[in-house]
Order: structure tokens, then C-alpha cells, then sequence
């Protein structure tokens, strides 16, 4: 498994000169994205220190284990401890008191055992692109929250338990996953129309270097004014093939094939088999016809005898 990421400012930012509230935690197996919401006059440091926490947190093995035993309402729950137990070490050592000075969205995916578990709270969006050995187009596994575009909850708030979603894919079906802020996924999204541009997004997933991934980001991106933030897990898995993809691809027959193939060898072997009876029983025949002529050729051949 790989991992590539980019974080930049969006325009706005750069004209006021404030920092960006976008936040990444990338760890072996684990990457968590944040999105600090621009009305909160502390959301850089509410989104650096939801990643930093929740990504130390999903950086240990027993953690991710008891997490992945448990059903989705199991794994909200816990997830909506920690973004509390966070937001309450904020709001003790911060420099604010009220909890929404810290909000943030958040977007978080970890790999165990063959399959990796996402977590989605807000908007922004998660894609993939499907590992048919195809360069197919992503699709999208979860959009903004409850397709609300504009509209952001932060992590820690009291809808969290009812909104946050948990989706669980198995890695082998997946070439890659990105998981995007909204100042990365709304170009290529549209909520009033329902549309969606896959092929715009369709580059950034044969991306091999994080130096490919800015370089995307400032010729298509530039006129953003949102932070832009995503991440890209790419899944060194081989492709799944249909027998039509295998045989297209190997020139070997596919199950079909060889079934009519070995169909073909057998009745081919039984009409050759037949042949060589019927052959044999006509030579028979007229072996025994030859000897019940002889004979009487014989006596023809003498006369009829005197007395």
C-alpha cells in the first residue's frame, strides 16, 4: 500500500494571510484528514489536533483490532468518545472555552486484514476506483453529509452519532481510495444537479509521486478559494478478471473453452472407437463368407462324379 497526500491553502487564505486549516496524519496503514470550519476562529488547531490524536490513536494494532471486531454503531461510539474526550483537552489547555471555536470535519481510514474501514464525518467526500484491471472511472462511496452541500457539521457535534458514516470495502476490490476536503472534492461535484465528473478526477489516480499530486492541484485548483486538502491510498493488489478478461488478455481458453475443448477430444475418441468396431465386425463377416464360397467353388470346379 501506498500513500500520497497534498495540503495547500486556497485563496482566500492566501489573501488574508492566515494558515490553513487543513490537517493530515499519515502513518504505514493509517491517514486521517481534517477540515477546520472557516467560521471557527480556532480551526486550524481543532483539525491539527483531531488528526494528530485520532492517527496515534488508529496507530496501534490492539486499538484497530477491537475496533474491527465490533458493528458500525460500536465503532461511532467509540469514535465519538475520543473526538470529545479531544475537544474537552482543547477547551482545558486552548486559548477558548466554547467547543465550536475548535470544529472540524473529519475523514479517517485504516487497513487490517485484507479490507479498510472509513470514517466520514461532514462533508467533503471519499471515491474509488474499482480494481477490474481496467483503467475504469472512481465512483463516489460517500458523498457530503446527507448530500447537504454547504451545509458542515463539525465532528464533534451531538449529530455525529447519527450521521457519521462508517463503511467497510475489502481491499482486493479497490485499485484506490481517495478521501478529499471539500475544497478538493466540490470541483468535481455538484448537488444541485447531481452531477458528477469522474473523468476530471480520473488523473489523480495513476499518480506515482506526492510531487505529481501538487502539480495537479495548482493547474486545476488555483482559482479555489477553500483550503485543499486529499488523501490517495493506492492497493498493490492484482486486478480481479472475468473469464473474458483472462482469455482476452492470456490467449489461454476460459472454463467454457476447455470444457467444449475436452467435450470435443471425447466424442472425437468414441466415433474412432466405433469406426474401428464396425471395421473389425465386416472384416469378420467376410471372413465367414469366404469360408462358406470355398467350398463350393470346389465342387463346381470337379464335375459331378461317375458311377
Amino acid at each position: 500500500m501506498r500513500i500520497l497526500s497534498v495540503k495547500q491553502k486556497g485563496r482566500s487564505h492566501l489573501i488574508d494571510q492566515q494558515e490553513c486549516q487543513d490537517a493530515l496524519f499519515i502513518q504505514d496503514r493509517v491517514a486521517v484528514l481534517a477540515d477546520g470550519v472557516s467560521h471557527s476562529p480556532y480551526a486550524a488547531l481543532g483539525a491539527k489536533t483531531l488528526v494528530q490524536q485520532i492517527g496515534q490513536r488508529l496507530s496501534e494494532p490492539s486499538v484497530i483490532k477491537d475496533l474491527d471486531r465490533h458493528d458500525d454503531h460500536w465503532i461511532k461510539v467509540r469514535f465519538l468518545e475520543w473526538i470529545e474526550t479531544i475537544t474537552q483537552e482543547l477547551i482545558s489547555g486552548g486559548p477558548s472555552n466554547h467547543p465550536d471555536d475548535y470544529a472540524s470535519t473529519l475523514l479517517a481510514a485504516w487497513l487490517d486484514q485484507g479490507h479498510i474501514t472509513l470514517i466520514h464525518c461532514g462533508d467533503g467526500a471519499i471515491f474509488g476506483l474499482p480494481n477490474t484491471g481496467e483503467m475504469t472511472c472512481p465512483v463516489i462511496l460517500s458523498y457530503p453529509d446527507q448530500n447537504a452541500y454547504g451545509e458542515v457539521y463539525p465532528a464533534s457535534s451531538k449529530k455525529t452519532i447519527e450521521r457519521m458514516r462508517v463503511l467497510r470495502v475489502h481491499c482486493q476490490e479497490w485499485k484506490a481510495l481517495l478521501l478529499g476536503t471539500d475544497g478538493f472534492t466540490d470541483r468535481y461535484l455538484n448537488g444541485q444537479e447531481a452531477l458528477y465528473d469522474a473523468h476530471g478526477l480520473k488523473e489523480v489516480f495513476g499518480f506515482n509521486t506526492n510531487a505529481e499530486f501538487q502539480t495537479f492541484v495548482d493547474d486545476h485548483h488555483y482559482m479555489i478559494a477553500d483550503d485543499i486538502s486529499a488523501i490517495l491510498i493506492q492497493l498493490s493488489q492484482p486486478p480481479i478478471l472475468h473469464e473474458q478478461d483472462i482469455h482476452r488478455r492470456t490467449g489461454k481458453p476460459h472454463h467454457m473453452m476447455t470444457f467444449l475443448f475436452i467435450f470435443f477430444c471425447i466424442l472425437n475418441l468414441i466415433l474412432w472407437i466405433l469406426s474401428l468396431s464396425h471395421q473389425f465386425r465386416t472384416d469378420q463377416r467376410i471372413d465367414q463368407l469366404q469360408d462358406q464360397i470355398l467350398p463350393l467353388m470346389t465342387i463346381s470346379k470337379g464335375g459331378p462324379s461317375n458311377a
